[in-house]
Formats: structure tokens, C-alpha cells, sequence
């Protein structure tokens, strides 16, 4: 049986690489780094020598040699890995494109995120103006092929592969939404999908205006795109301000910076940085814009580095709560070099330091602690209905048990083993009705397809989310 995965770094992941290529990298391994580059030369030695004469000697033998810029650049990554440092990598020609465009948020693709949902990926969410979005894909559609070709079982990255290309590529995506013999063919062609960094909402609770305000990475666009949010939100006179940082894995220390300055109006130093041998701390601007509105910060386990930074700054610096579960702990810094060796451009990724907070600690691996402890939203259990599984009476497996989760979020009393008994099967017979079709007490495409809506609806409801529903609570009882 093929298990599907609905983590949300996986979500991340094929985002990029649709819209852009998957850089091979984990998330957090792209997400504090300082926006200045050297461009440092690379000395030639007679270690340099030693690998070219490696290159001729399998150029001339090997079996399987191809070419030299296969081996270098195996050569040059292999020098990398060798540092044994997760955060330090090789970045080859194709990926310095695709980094560029990651920092401006600017990625060419469809405009969609999957998550694999058994044999086939199932869509989670479609970009605003993106070519998916103007031609119809929707929220719960899976895809079943790629011009033509069937991809039944692949793997996120194949089909990432498949899909990805240059603007003005033309992808045929075929799509179904409750029976795969109903395929529907949609012609797309690849183009910028520009992704926000910054999502703002602004309501009236208990006769107070509140603001929310969720940041999901810090890149060169943010700080643009926070002053913008803010405008809105403080012409609508809030009183109190949910900063969200969860789940983001950081970014440029310009960017951080620039936000902080936003929020924060202090001489003192909000991080510092040591390189082994020196020590050097960072300072706000003088932006001595006035906050009027109480804040409170939420984070969780995959907020990281640079909103490490932020979150620890505004806990500090500006004295604010923050809401949520112990972060990351990621601790250092990295910058990035250009490596110019045949005119190919090509760059490292390299830790260069440590960073540490205003009050010189180091959270690497430790993380930070919120103020106020709220465990994370427990849907994240709710994992999206296989259909290609037998899911009926007297049956025993993963997706059975995924089933039985999602209805005792609907309210039933039922067990969540896996074991699909009496119980089991009245309660989904119960809610076939509720969505008025066939009450079969089995899982056919037409039942997984509502369920699986269901499922990514629940989780866009923020009267779901503990942490979120605690900082409401928070706010207002400052307010009262």
C-alpha cells in the first residue's frame, strides 16, 4: 500500500517545484541568510590540479563517464558535503536561477500545490491569477496526467519534473474530481505566478477591531508587502494584532530587519553574530513608526531561523507575547558565494556564523519557548481520503483508520484503530446522507472527493486552530 503524506514542508516542497524546480534541499536549508555575496576567487592548488587530473583519468576509462561538467560539478559538491553541515550546499547553474527567482517570489509553473494522496496528487490550493487558476483547476481536483502521460504513482518530484518549464511552455493537465474515468483536459501555458509573502484579515470581535497579519517568509518583497497589510489595517483603527510566523522558514536579514523596524522603536541591539572569532550586532533603523494596538506572536515547531529572530526580537525588544509551541531552533546564518569557473555561474552555500539573541543566547536545537503554550492545531491528523483503497466493512488498514479520524471530527462516536466495524460504517452512511448521495457505508471516488474537500475546508477554519482562537482570547481580554 501506498501511504500518502500531507506534511505540510511536503506541501511547500512541490509548490516550488512546480513553480519553480525542487532544489533537492530541505526547506529549512534555504532560510537565513545575509543578502550581501562576496565574490571571492577560488584559489588554484595543487589539490585543483589533483581533481583534474581525476576528470582525464575517467574521462579516458570509465564506463560511464559523459562529461566534464557532470564531474566537476560532482566534485565541487561533493568538497561541500564534506563540511558535514546540513545548511551548506552546492548550488549548480540551474539552481542559482531558480534561488533567484525564489528570493522575489517569483516562480514560473501552474500555480497549484499538491499533496499525494495515494496513487495520484490531489490539489490543496490554487494561486490567485495563476494559469491554474484561470483556466479552473480547483481545490480538490486531482490530477491524473501530465501531456498525456499517466502519473499513477510517481513521485512528487517526477511529477514536478514533468510539469515545470519555462515561460510559454504548454502543459496539457488532465484532472478529475469524483470519478478518474471522467478526466477533463486542461490546456495551460507556464507562466510568473508571483506568491505573496504577506496574507492580511481584518474583523470585529466583541465590538473590537482586530488585525491579522501572517508572514510566510521573509524575502525581498515582504517588507513592501507588510506596509501595504498595515495601511489597510490601521485605517480600519485595530485595537489589537495577531502577528502569525508559523511555519515560516525564514529568509533574508535585510527583510527581517526592515519588519522588525516596522513594529519596534529600539536603540538596542535585537541579535548579534559570531563567526568563531568575532562578535557583531544588528540594530533597527530609525522608522519610529507609532504602534497603538497591543500584539501578540504566533508561533509553533516550524517557524524558523529568521522568524526565530523576529518572534525572540518582538518578545524582547517589544515586550509582546508569543502564542504557540517551541520553535525550530535553528542557529546559524549562511551566505552565499559565487563560483566562477569556466564562466559557468555557479554558487556555495555556506554557514558562516552564528547568531545569537539581544540577550546573547543561542537557540540552535533548543528553539523558543512561547510565553503562553497552545499545542498546535490537532487536525494536523486529518490526513485526505485514498479512494484507490478498499475502504468497506470488515476491513483493516492506514486509510480506514484515516477515514475514522475524519468522522470523529465530524462528531461520531467511533473507534480509530483501523478496523472498519458496525459503528464505522453507520457513521459514514450518516454522513453520505449529509451530503445527499448514495448511503453505501463504503468509500467510492464520489464519497472520497467530499470528504477530502471537507478536510482541507476544516483546516482553513480558523475556529479550528487552538492557537489562533487563544490569541483572540488574549487580545480581548487586554482590551476589556
Amino acid at each position: 500500500m501506498i501511504k500518502k503524506s500531507n506534511a505540510i514542508i511536503g506541501s511547500f516542497l512541490v509548490v516550488i517545484g512546480i513553480l519553480l524546480g525542487i532544489m533537492g534541499t530541505n526547506i529549512y536549508n534555504n532560510i537565513f541568510f545575509q543578502d550581501s555575496i562576496k565574490n571571492d576567487q577560488c584559489k588554484t592548488t595543487n589539490n585543483y590540479s589533483n581533481i583534474e587530473s581525476l576528470i582525464n583519468i575517467i574521462s579516458k576509462n570509465s564506463l560511464y563517464y559523459e562529461n566534464d561538467t557532470i564531474l566537476l560539478e560532482g566534485a565541487l559538491r561533493g568538497m561541500v558535503e564534506a563540511l558535514d553541515d546540513p545548511y551548506s550546499t552546492f548550488i549548480s547553474e540551474e539552481e542559482v536561477i531558480e534561488f533567484n527567482n525564489e528570493l522575489e517570489n517569483q516562480k514560473y509553473g501552474i500555480g497549484v500545490s499538491i499533496q499525494m494522496n495515494g496513487n495520484y496528487p490531489i490539489v490543496v490550493h490554487v494561486y490567485e491569477d495563476s494559469p491554474a487558476d484561470k483556466m479552473g483547476i480547483l481545490v480538490g481536483d486531482t490530477i491524473k496526467t501530465v501531456d498525456g502521460i499517466d502519473i499513477e504513482n510517481m513521485t512528487l518530484q517526477e511529477i514536478s519534473e514533468l510539469i515545470k518549464g519555462e515561460a510559454g511552455v504548454k502543459r496539457s493537465i488532465g484532472v478529475y474530481k469524483d470519478n478518474p474515468q471522467d478526466v477533463s483536459i486542461i490546456e495551460l501555458t507556464i507562466n510568473l505566478v508571483k506568491i505573496k509573502t504577506v496574507y492580511y484579515d481584518h474583523f470585529l470581535e466583541n465590538n473590537h477591531h482586530i488585525g491579522y497579519l501572517k508572514i510566510e517568509s521573509f524575502m525581498n518583497d515582504t517588507y513592501d508587502e507588510l506596509v501595504e497589510a498595515m495601511t489597510v489595517l490601521e485605517e480600519q483603527g485595530i485595537e489589537g494584532l495577531i502577528i502569525d510566523v508559523r511555519d515560516n522558514p525564514g529568509g533574508l536579514l535585510s527583510s527581517v530587519t526592515n519588519v522588525l523596524d516596522y513594529f519596534l522603536n529600539s536603540d538596542q541591539a535585537f541579535m548579534y553574530s559570531h563567526n568563531g572569532t568575532s562578535e557583531k550586532a544588528y540594530y533597527l533603523g530609525e522608522n519610529n513608526h507609532v504602534i497603538n494596538y497591543g500584539i501578540v506572536i504566533l508561533i509553533n515547531e516550524r517557524s524558523a531561523s529568521a522568524a526565530e529572530v523576529f518572534a525572540k526580537a518582538m518578545q524582547d525588544l517589544g515586550n509582546y507575547d508569543l502564542i504557540g509551541t517551541t520553535t525550530y531552533g535553528k542557529g546559524t546564518m549562511q551566505g552565499y558565494y559565487p563560483i566562477d569557473i569556466n564562466t559557468t555561474t555557479m554558487m556555495v552555500k555556506l554557514t558562516t556564523a552564528k547568531w545569537l539573541t539581544s540577550e546573547k543566547l543561542w537557540i540552535q536545537d533548543i528553539g523558543i519557548s512561547p510565553t503562553i503554550e497552545v499545542d498546535s492545531p490537532n487536525y494536523r491528523d486529518l490526513l485526505h481520503i485514498n479512494p484507490y483503497q478498499v475502504i468497506k466493512y470488515d476491513n483493516v488498514n492506514e486509510d480506514i483508520k484515516d477515514l475514522q479520524i475524519f468522522l470523529k471530527y465530524q462528531g461520531y462516536n467511533i473507534r480509530t484503530d483501523g478496523y472498519f466495524d458496525i459503528n464505522t460504517k453507520e457513521a459514514l452512511e450518516n454522513y453520505q446522507r449529509t451530503k445527499k448521495i448514495a448511503a453505501t457505508g463504503e468509500v467510492d471516488f464520489l464519497t472520497a472527493y467530499n470528504i477530502n474537500i471537507d478536510i482541507i475546508e476544516y483546516k482553513n477554519n480558523k475556529n479550528h486552530d487552538y492557537q489562533y482562537q487563544k490569541a483572540i482570547t488574549y487580545i480581548l481580554n487586554k482590551l476589556s
